[in-house]
């Protein structure tokens, strides 16, 4: 009798077979394909089946015996209860509709991209012409991270890599770190094919603006503009929380987050935004603190007040 409608499909399930030989020593062989659970195979040692529940685990492509099995030359086998994986060509401009999902965790897309031009990349367009293209990362929950990572090992294990990513709202973050025993790294920054830019493994910036190559910048760790006249006034500053006035010609300026140490370089002046006598600042290094630097102004024979007093400090 002829088929009505379609004509059925006839589909087979060849499971796959690994056999091992024990050794009475070794608990962990490694599978011909990678499995997401227990669920997927069936051990068999010495023609006897092994309970998933406590007899071993899977991990990927490595099954592990919680006793080692007794030696014998292929007196181990594993049989997989879930279809083999095969690889299907797909036509040249596939549609998914819906997600793309992939069951185990360590699953990865992989391919030849050596033809492409220039050679190795993973491409991604908008479908409309002429439209924006967007690559996006989401967190599956509101608690939870999302980002980019590149890593120097297909193994993530004892390597570097780099991350842009952003931690459960918290905070949006740029990270050259290690996996392991890996080595840190250098952040370095490139335009026109040279290197313009570097924040080194000490977490020093070095950067080439008109330095003739890339240096240490050496920051400005403090530093105030003020007005010592009457009650102190700041015009404005940069990690300097307040002054005080401990008398005439004599200014404490207090430092919003402390120096390392007291080991610091200072340099000011003093005058008169009127346009009046111009005075010189002395520092008083009796009171170098790590909080604080205390000085004094004054007109070469006499402290005094001034209303133009700019104080830097650098370290």
């Amino acid at each position: 009798m002829a088929f009505i409608g379609n004509t059925n499909t006839t589909q087979a399930f060849t499971p796959a077979v690994d056999y091992f030989s024990g050794n009475g020593s070794t608990t962990a062989f490694t599978l011909s394909r990678p499995v997401a659970s227990v669920a997927q195979v069936q051990a068999v040692v010495n023609n006897v089946a092994q309970n998933p529940s406590d007899a071993f685990t899977v991990s990927g492509n490595t099954i592990t015996f919680t006793s080692a099995p007794s030696s014998g030359t292929n007196n181990i086998y594993v049989y997989y209860t879930s279809p083999i994986t095969q690889v299907v060509a797909l036509p040249q401009n596939p549609q998914v509709f819906g997600n793309l999902q992939f069951s185990s965790s360590g699953a990865r897309i992989t391919g030849d991209f050596s033809n492409a031009t220039p050679t190795n990349r993973v491409q991604f367009q908008s479908s409309t012409t002429n439209g924006n293209t967007f690559v996006g990362v989401i967190p599956n929950g509101v608690a939870s991270a999302c980002g980019f990572t590149m890593e120097s090992d297909p193994t993530f294990t004892n390597d570097s890599f780099f991350a842009i990513s952003l931690n459960s709202g918290s905070d949006s973050r740029i990270n050259s770190g290690i996996r392991g025993t890996g080595t840190y790294l250098p952040m370095t920054f490139y335009t026109g094919g040279s290197e313009r830019m570097r924040i080194d493994t000490s977490g020093n910036l070095l950067f080439n603006s008109g330095y003739g190559s890339v240096a240490t910048a050496y920051g400005c760790r403090a530093w105030v503009n003020f007005n010592g006249t009457g009650t102190v006034a700041i015009r404005a500053s940069g990690n300097v929380t307040s002054i005080t006035d401990n008398g005439v010609g004599d200014y404490t300026v207090n430092f919003t987050t402390a120096m390392p140490d007291a080991n610091y370089a200072v340099t000011g002046t003093a005058g008169d935004y009127t346009g009046g006598t111009q005075n010189r600042m002395t520092v008083d290094p009796k009171v170098y603190a790590t909080g604080s630097i205390r000085f004094n102004v004054d007109n070469s024979s006499s402290t005094t007040d001034q209303n133009a007093v700019s104080v830097a400090i650098f370290r």
